[in-house]
This record gives structure tokens, sequence and C-alpha cells, in this order.
């Protein structure tokens, strides 16, 4: 049942299935003109200057991550218009008896404070409202969308904050976030530990920097709302060459309380400042 729950309740974007889409080939080291803390301070700056981008976000290994009970999601791809608008569609899998899985597919735009979400059973796209934070245990939580004659009290990620609205809008908490993901990125740049070169790659065909070093869980809140606090994360940043935009970035470690101990997330960006026109299905 909670699988079921689960799967009709979908709303969320969260990752991934296997690799990133963008492509990179190591390439002979070449010095960058600066130290790794140059690199990434460029780099931060051009990020938080960004006006729109587009991005994958998927696991290392076939890994995933759950969303809902019975449900793991595989893969995002996404793009921006900064500060407050995106679109996205995420792969997933849930999980039928006998250890089977099957595909699902959900689609999620934001204008503003505006938000719709895709039914993954019907496509049919739906008003949602979005939750700044986890849900709360004494919000009154359905099966979507929500079916008058069928209430479900159980726990789940998309609830009704009171019966007594006509018509009530799901309120969903994401495990991710994209709003202003300009900033953001370039401020999970500016946090890295202990940044040092490690050699350089053609991501895409752009030469770019790799940086290793670490972020503490919290510098990923911004990102990733539910983090949990107090965990030392391995990062490694493709910064690439001369823009310094920042082309990949991989993320070694748990970051979520149900996370695999050696969960690896790769996020890849793309199309920097290209034209993109986000709106509401």
């Amino acid at each position: 049942m909670k699988s079921v729950l689960g799967l009709l309740a979908l709303v969320c974007i969260f990752t991934l299935s296997c690799r990133s889409s963008s492509t990179s080939t190591s390439v002979p080291a070449q010095n960058f003109t600066g130290t790794p803390i140059q690199a990434i301070e460029l780099s931060s700056a051009r990020m938080i200057a960004l006006k729109t981008v587009s991005f994958t976000l998927a696991h290392e290994d076939g890994a995933s991550t759950e969303l809902f009970p019975g449900i793991q999601m595989d893969r995002i791809e996404g793009r921006v218009q900064l500060p407050d608008s995106f679109d996205i569609s995420v792969d997933g899998t849930f999980a039928l008896p006998g250890g089977l899985g099957s595909y699902v597919n959900i689609g999620l735009v934001v204008v503003a404070d505006q938000a719709f979400m895709s039914n993954p059973l019907t496509g049919e796209w739906n008003p949602i409202r979005l939750s700044p934070r986890p849900i709360v245990a004494d919000q009154i939580c359905f099966p979507f969308p929500l079916n008058p004659g069928n209430f479900n009290f159980s726990t789940g990620n998309v609830c009704y904050p009171s019966l007594l609205e006509p018509n009530p809008v799901p309120l969903i908490t994401l495990p991710f976030s994209f709003v202003d993901l300009g900033q953001t990125l370039g401020d999970l740049i500016g946090s890295v530990q202990e940044p040092a070169f490690s050699g350089t790659d053609e991501v895409d065909g752009v030469l770019s920097s790799r940086v290793k070093g670490t972020v503490r869980s919290e510098s990923l809140g911004t990102l990733i709302p539910p983090a949990s606090p107090g965990q030392e994360v391995d990062v490694e940043l493709w910064i690439g060459q001369p823009q310094s935009f920042l082309k990949r970035v991989r993320i070694e470690g748990r970051i979520l309380a149900a996370d695999d101990p050696e969960v690896v997330r790769v996020l890849s960006i793309q199309g920097f400042d290209q034209p993109v026109e986000i709106s509401l299905p």
C-alpha cells in the first residue's frame, strides 16, 4: 500500500539513474593561471551572474534515491530562468511485487509563486503549492490526485493543510530546490574547503580544470533542503576555461539520512545564458 501511495503521491524531484548526460575526455594536465581558490572564486561569481541555465542530475553506478516508499527517482533534466522559474522532467522507478519495477515520469513547472505537476498516471497537469520546509506531522496527506471518496490519512509528501478549503491544492516538499540556481551553485562553489587542482578534462568540448575539495552537508542546504547536518562530503568541480563556468559537480557521500554512505550524484550544467522561456501548462 505504501508503494501505491508513493506512486500516486508523486511530487518532487529527485534523481537519478546512472550517469551524467554530458561527456568528458581526459586531456594532458595544463596549468591554470591562478590558484585553486582563485579558480573557484571566479567560477562562483560567473554562476551567480547567470540569467538562464540547463542541467541534468544523475547518480553514478546505477544508484537512485528514494522519493517515497516504493519509488526511486533516477534522473532529472531541467531548465532554469533565474531567479524563480524552472521546468524539470523526472525519471523514476515504481517498485512492483516480485522485485519488479515500472518506469514513471513526472513533470514540474514553477513560475514565480505558481507551480504545476503532471500526474504520472494520466499526464494531466495539476496545480500544487511548494512548501519551503518538510511536511509537518499534523497535516493531512492523501494520494495524488485527491479522491474525496477515498480519504487516506497515511503520511506522505502530498498534503492538504485543511479539509475546509474548497478544492484544496496539495502542498508539496521537494528534496531539491532549483529556485535561484545560479546563486545556489555560486554559494556551493564558494563553500569548498581545501580546494586543490586534480587535473584537466574536456567536458562537452570545453577544456575544464578539475578542482577537488570537501563541503559540509549544511552548505548543500539551498540545493538539497533536507540535507542532514554534520556530514563532510567530497566534491569535485569541473570549471570550464576560459569563461570559468561550472560545467559539472560530482558529490560523493551521504547527504540525506537515507543515503548510502558512498552514493555519488553528478550535476551537469549547460546552456549558460541561452534563451529559455518557461511557461505554465
